[in-house]
């Protein structure tokens, strides 16, 4: 591709990996608590800030596909193409990469249902933020 070929959202695997659910220390389904785990991903439920687990769904045959989940908060106008950023550049889609975006491999894996754990301890776990991630 040349410097001047453009992406679409649509050249993207978007359906290929989805979010199944996210749980912190205490907000995770049959709690003793109100609440349960995040279902879903639309920006309007909360987690604590503490280590958050997210389970991906792999939706394809191929269940053995390496998976990197990259997460990150705050992230700056600059590196985003309307609400979509990226953590590494991509000729015609994206100017500036999130380089401050952190990488994720799953802890364990099922099948097509991959594990991750997002640290309390990062800083960008911390109460008010947006955590936005991408697979």
């Amino acid at each position: 591709m040349g410097d001047n070929d453009e992406h679409r959202i649509s050249d993207f695997a978007v359906g290929l990996v989805e979010p199944v659910w996210a749980a912190d220390t205490y907000n995770f389904d049959n709690s003793n608590f109100d609440s349960s785990a995040i279902r879903n991903f639309k920006g309007r439920d909360k987690l604590l800030d503490t280590d958050i687990t997210l389970q991906a769904r792999i939706n394809t045959t191929d269940t053995t596909l390496p998976l990197t989940l990259f997460y990150d908060a705050d992230i700056p106008s600059a590196a985003k193409v309307g609400k979509f950023w990226l953590p590494t550049l991509l000729s015609g889609y994206n100017e500036t990469a999130n380089s401050s975006a952190r990488g994720l491999n799953p802890y364990s894996s099922t099948g097509a249902l991959k594990n991750f754990l997002i640290p309390g301890s990062d800083s960008d776990v911390s109460g008010g933020k947006d955590l936005e991630f991408l697979f």
